[in-house]
């Protein structure tokens, strides 16, 4: 399995929507100017969204020159009288597209009281030109079966780099102007040309670091700053990786041992999971896996150090901390399928995000890159050899020298220090931006407010408590934070046993997201087969033993009768307790482990009832026989029968493609 190590401080998919109406700048040559469009995706009717692109100069040193346009939707608050200054949300990465996930953000407390600008930083999402890589997507999909060493990896990967660059430059892209310098400045240009007096800054990961050149290039206009999860301009990023991947790994191995069920369940799990690693790497196993390009199953080789890559990546996200030491535990036993589920979820996720691995590329290498010892990054690398999967550290040293993009004014790597008001927010958890580097910037930023979440992750706003109090930060910065619900957070409770199905997350997928009407219409149609089987075969029958009441059927003709309406009624069973199960779980939305690694529990014994409908079809087959040899039901009721069994085969069928069975592990 491919991995996608590129570790960018921003995995996570953004979240929020709104803004007041501005004064709109006229559509003219002058830039920086906004025009209105159509939004790039579906507003609902009861959602008030605008959309625009931003048109601004590549190099603001030269305004008569080229222009790029940046893709904009301003989310209306739900107040009647919302804050003139609206809050403008800063997309991590580099290189992720903030409204990629538009809808996400409906639901952000910001819009209580005032309206949430979007927008797509330049070379990202719908903004034009885009710096999206499609050739290192072709990468992964072409060698996700095949097994590759570390340096094959590399070498392939840097060779997509530099297909890359060569299109974007053949197609006129300059990309040296991709860069935090150039992207602060278009937040101001934003500001002046929506109209607004004062804005306030909400961001996430890089976001954060750009948020701290705005308030250092561009102070003006500025009412406040949420910086979540927090890249400090003064920090080493690559130098300090292999400590901060350590001390994540630590934090998730202390928590199990802290935790009285998960320390019984999996009582030397932090050796256990090393000693696994270890051998994946000497011996890598493989997994099935739905390859995100081309829709089609494959098997696909895991190393050790992959299993620290997923490993990683999933710490983002805290709602799947409380299910890691399970799917460790289980893959350390040879049970790869929960390890597989998320591995799914997570290489779907990133060829669905359309990522500007291109504008990553240009900032990374002008404005974080440059400032790193390539020599002090292995050294530290080899201090933390458990944790050593930062195969991207001579990767991107290698990208970068490729990629040129120049060399950052030094003050880019030297710490902000702002008046203005600032709320710093950190998760314990977080293997990217560790809480350390939030309290490092909010020592330099006088008045300040630092606060951690020792149970959240990276992306802390994402949760309901944390958004809150950012939200309440806004709208009062001078105002004690409101932080009760984070004074009662309970630490992550941690599941000791599961039902592994592979299958819970892409039939979520396929029936909600992908709307796939194909999968639907099958399903529709076995239900309504069951359905005649099991409701309408028993009124049927009385019918014609009605008519037939002199005649006797024989013995076989009365168990095909019966197994034939057990056997309906078993499958439309299994089909209305999924759904039942999957309901009461997304009920309860911490229960993740429904989306990504199976059921809980306490849904196990509807995971039995698929391997009964499989083996009935044997016995439904050969009872069809006296069905058809004798004439008691006639010519209806023998093509009845033949639908059942048809029925049932294709539900069999539906079973094993959807890996009901437990198949492919």
């Amino acid at each position: 399995m491919k991995r996608l190590s590129l570790r960018f401080p921003g995995l996570i998919v953004a979240l929020l929507l709104s803004m007041a109406s501005p004064a709109l700048a006229q559509n003219n040559d002058r830039v920086p100017r906004f025009e209105p469009s159509a939004c790039p995706f579906d507003v609902p009717e009861d959602e008030h969204i605008d959309c625009g692109y931003m048109v601004v100069a590549q190099r603001h040193a030269d305004p008569d020159g080229p222009t790029i346009r940046l893709a904009v939707a301003i989310l209306k608050s739900h107040s009647a009288s919302p804050a003139p200054d609206p809050v403008v949300y800063l997309e991590g990465g580099p290189g992720g597209s903030a409204l990629e996930g538009w809808d996400h953000w409906l639901l952000s407390p910001f819009l209580a009281s005032r309206d949430l600008v979007l927008v797509d930083q330049r070379g990202t999402g719908y903004s034009e030109p885009s710096l999206y890589c499609p050739e290192s997507d072709d990468v992964t999909s072409e060698y996700l079966d095949d097994l590759l060493s570390d340096e094959e990896w590399e070498r392939l990967g840097e060779e997509a780099a530099q297909a890359c660059r060569d299109r974007l430059t053949g197609e006129g892209i300059d990309v040296s102007v991709f860069n935090s310098s150039e992207n602060a400045a278009d937040i101001d240009d934003l500001r002046a040309a929506l109209g607004y007096e004062a804005i306030n800054l909400y961001s996430i990961s890089y976001g954060t670091f750009l948020a701290q050149v705005i308030m250092r290039d561009h102070p003006e206009g500025i009412r406040s700053v949420v910086l979540d999860s927090t890249v400090p301009l003064g920090v080493n990023m690559y130098e300090e990786y292999p400590a901060n991947t350590a001390r994540a790994f630590d934090t998730l191995f202390a928590s199990c041992a802290a935790d009285p069920a998960c320390s019984e369940a999996f009582p030397d799990l932090e050796a256990e999971v090393y000693a696994f690693v270890e051998r994946a790497n000497e011996h890598p196993f493989w997994i099935w896996i739905r390859n995100p390009y081309t829709k089609q199953i494959v098997r696909s080789p895991m190393k050790g150090n992959d299993v620290l890559e997923i490993l990683f990546q999933s710490l983002y996200d805290y709602t799947v901390i409380p299910y890691l030491p399970l799917m460790l535990h289980k893959a350390a036993h040879g049970d790869y399928r929960m390890l597989a589920s998320y591995s799914e979820f997570y290489l779907k996720s990133w060829a669905e995000s359309k990522f500007s691995l291109g504008m990553y590329y240009s900032v990374e290498c002008r404005d974080e890159v440059i400032f790193n010892d390539q020599d002090a990054a292995r050294e530290a690398a080899d201090t933390f050899d458990k944790t050593r999967t930062l195969d991207d550290i001579d990767s991107i040293f290698a990208t970068c020298a490729l990629w040129d993009v120049g060399t950052a004014e030094s003050l880019l790597n030297e710490q902000v220090a702002s008046q203005i008001p600032t709320l710093v927010l950190a998760g314990g958890y977080d293997p990217i931006t560790p809480p350390n580097w939030g309290r490092r910037v909010a020592e330099s930023l006088p008045n300040s407010l630092f606060l951690e979440f020792p149970s959240l992750s990276h992306g802390t706003t994402l949760d309901e408590c944390a958004g809150g109090i950012a939200a309440s930060f806004v709208n009062h910065p001078d105002a004690a934070l409101p932080t009760g619900c984070h004074d009662i957070m309970t630490k992550p409770e941690f599941a000791t046993a599961l039902t592994p199905v592979r299958s819970i997350y892409p039939l979520i997928n396929a029936f909600l997201v992908d709307a796939d009407w194909v999968q639907i219409g099958i399903l529709v149609l076995l239900v309504l087969l069951s359905s005649l089987g099991a409701v309408v075969w028993p009124i049927l029958r009385l019918a014609h033993l009605w008519r037939r009441r002199l005649e006797q059927p024989s013995i076989w003709v009365r168990l095909a009768a019966i197994l034939g309406f057990l056997v309906s009624g078993w499958n439309l069973l299994f089909v209305i307790g999924l759904v039942a199960v999957i309901f009461i779980a997304f009920l309860d939305f911490e229960n993740v482990a429904l989306v990504f690694f199976g059921l809980p529990q306490w849904g196990a014994p509807l995971m039995l009832m698929p391997w009964v409908s499989i083996v009935s079809i044997i016995p439904l087959a050969i009872l069809n026989v006296p069905i058809w040899r004798q004439p008691f039901w006639g010519w209806t009721g023998r093509v009845f029968y033949l639908v059942l069994l048809a029925t049932a085969v294709g539900f069999g069928a539906w079973l094993v493609q959807w890996a009901m069975l437990g198949w492919p592990f």
